[in-house]
């Protein structure tokens, strides 16, 4: 009996597998064109084409039987440098959030997760932006005097779902996308606790203040690090604490480094844009950053350790330990193999079932909070 199949989801099961057409065709015994002429619509493959792509890409044959509802598109996410990024590198991106969605979306049936409260906020000078991040940390339940103790479960606990993709490019530092429920992605090649709080406040200043824009320019980019600064050290707690002299002081830096969560770059540069060194004094604390071979790897990185994602984790957690649901037939929920459901939970620190998984943070409070069957 033939089924219908939809060509697009081969293509976005080719492009998370990392494969070119030409791959896939060799793979099963065909040809390129006969690859394309699937993801076309053109052609219709054999029930024994549909079983090696199958076994090839890690889903399962309802994968194929259903047409792909709203994509995740390049108009939907926030890029940096998207200019400079290969297409592949962009398209593979698109693939694994489009999945990545349909997993959230096979647990809300049983979870439900907070409710998205990101306030759309528009500016237009550095003061309307100092203004949007603490506006946007009261939304959140933050106060303005106060280190944010955990970025990545302040942005969940506020509706967003945090992913770590190792399997991307580090061409792609991070990415937000502007879903019904917003999805922030970082790539763990910068491993630091204090880059990746900073990554994630510059994705959370996108979700804000960049509705319906095209990010990526030197402008929304700018606006983006000032906005994520003013979020991790709210202004009036910055002139409070941080200490003026003619020579910076390295040792307090430091000390408010390891205080508020935020690199030694991204303090200086927000001295300087709240007017607290010169120009010059920028130009002399890079200077020393560099001779010092703290460009890209700083003091004290190495002595903490990062946040982990922990709303869908919590979730799939809650859902097989009540027995909603077994990690199978999560699987078929999202119409893909163990391995790439695996594969997929890896992003966010799910830990195999038969580990102890500690469920810790306010995340969890939703979690528990199961629908009505």
């Amino acid at each position: 009996m033939q089924h219908s199949f939809h060509g697009d989801r081969l293509r976005l099961a080719r492009q998370i597998a990392g494969l070119t057409l030409e791959q896939v065709a060799q793979h099963i015994g065909t040809t390129r064109q006969f690859i394309h002429q699937l993801e076309t619509g053109s052609r219709t493959p054999s029930d024994e084409a549909i079983g090696a792509l199958v076994g090839l890409l890690s889903v399962r044959r309802e994968f194929f039987r259903t047409p792909l509802m709203n994509p995740v598109r390049v108009d939907h996410v926030h890029f940096r440098r998207i200019r400079s990024l290969p297409t592949s590198v962009t398209q593979e991106t698109l693939s694994y959030a489009t999945l990545f969605e349909a997993l959230v979306a096979a647990l809300e049936v049983s979870v439900d997760f907070p409710n998205v409260i990101f306030p759309e906020l528009s500016v237009d000078s550095p003061a309307s932006i100092e203004e949007a991040a603490e506006r946007t940390r009261l939304t959140l339940g933050l106060d303005l005097i106060s280190p944010i103790p955990n970025v990545t479960r302040a942005l969940e606990n506020a509706g967003a779902v945090v992913a770590e993709f190792d399997g991307i490019s580090d061409k792609v530092d991070a990415c937000s996308i502007a879903r019904a429920r917003p999805i922030i992605v970082r790539n763990t090649f910068k491993e630091s606790r204090f880059r990746q709080r900073y990554d994630l406040a510059h994705e959370c200043a996108h979700l804000v203040i960049h509705q319906g824009m095209v990010t990526g320019d030197s402008i929304s980019e700018r606006q983006a690090n000032q906005f994520a600064g003013a979020f991790l050290i709210p202004k009036a707690a910055f002139l409070k604490e941080f200490r003026r002299s003619n020579r910076l002081d390295w040792v307090h830096i430091f000390d408010l480094k390891v205080r508020w969560g935020v690199s030694a770059q991204a303090i200086v540069m927000r001295a300087y844009e709240l007017m607290c060194i010169d120009d010059s004094g920028l130009k002399r604390a890079f200077i020393h950053l560099s001779n010092t071979g703290q460009r890209s790897r700083e003091n004290l990185d190495d002595n903490f350790e990062l946040e982990r994602p922990e709303a869908i984790a919590n979730a799939v957690e809650l859902i097989i330990s009540s027995k909603q649901k077994t990690f199978t037939d999560l699987a078929k929920d999202v119409g893909v193999s163990r391995e790439l459901l695996s594969r997929l939970l890896s992003f966010t620190g799910y830990r195999p079932p038969g580990e102890e998984v500690e469920v810790t943070g306010r995340v969890l409070q939703f979690a528990r909070q199961q629908r009505p069957s």
